[in-house]
């Protein structure tokens, strides 16, 4: 493998400088998703999930960007002939781009109520909320195979759908103060930076248990529908 400029490694912790993880996945969320002028202004939102058209078509927008960029690098990286595994999160060949799946609809649900909860207690307010947008996005299999056709460096070996498996509580999976708690810590180690650069550390942790909160009283019905999420798995060998 080459030598890789220091400002290409995005590493998953902290929130400094040019290669945290913080600021290159802020960087992933286009700007008119935030603008109030803009018709894919995600108000009210923080997820692409249940959105408008126009919303929908700026994050597939953004994920066709990031894809290109990522396979552009990797194919920098590997040998003729090298190949690399990949596990995405995906979503049914029928879903459009505001359609991620029920679990990302329960888990986008509960994440936004809690921002909302924060909203009406007085503890932020409604353009702290509307200015946050989480960078996720959950592609279809044609979606993920246009960007590789599309980057042209790649053969695909193979594609398919792969389908989750039910949230691993490694207690009692029934008790529904053990599956908040893992599902609030579980969003908190993917976003936990991102929301805290937004509103700090501080209401972050407000936000996080009120998440726990809403989490519990749906502990049963994530469970199952976890067992239905998507992952796209692919090989591909560099050509």
């Amino acid at each position: 493998m080459q030598a890789q400029d220091v400002k290409n490694v995005f590493c998953m912790k902290g929130g400094q400088g040019e290669s945290s993880y913080l600021k290159n996945s802020k960087a992933q969320v286009l700007d008119e998703v935030a603008d109030t002028r803009s018709p894919a202004y995600n108000k009210g939102k923080v997820f692409v999930q249940g959105s408008s058209e126009e919303i929908g078509a700026a994050f597939r927008r953004q994920f066709q960007s990031d894809m290109a960029r990522f396979l552009r690098c990797r194919a920098a990286e590997l040998k003729p002939g090298g190949a690399m595994f990949l596990v995405f999160v995906g979503c049914p060949s029928s879903a459009g781009p505001t359609d991620q799946g029920r679990s990302f609809n329960l888990l986008g649900t509960m994440f936004e109520e809690s921002w909302r909860d924060l909203v009406d207690e007085g503890l932020i307010d409604g353009g702290s909320m509307d200015s946050f947008n989480i960078p996720s996005y959950a592609a279809t299999l044609e979606e993920f195979r246009e960007a590789v056709d599309a980057d042209g460096s790649f053969a695909v070996n193979r594609l398919e759908h792969v389908m989750g498996s039910r949230l691993a509580v490694a207690d009692d999976p029934h008790d529904r103060c053990v599956v908040g708690r893992r599902v609030a810590n579980n969003q908190r180690s993917i976003f936990g930076p991102l929301v805290e650069a937004h509103i700090s550390r501080a209401l972050a942790d407000k936000l996080f248990v009120r998440m726990e909160r809403r989490t519990r009283e749906l502990a049963d019905e994530l469970g199952d529908e976890m067992g239905v999420h998507f992952h796209i798995v692919c090989s591909l060998s560099l050509v």
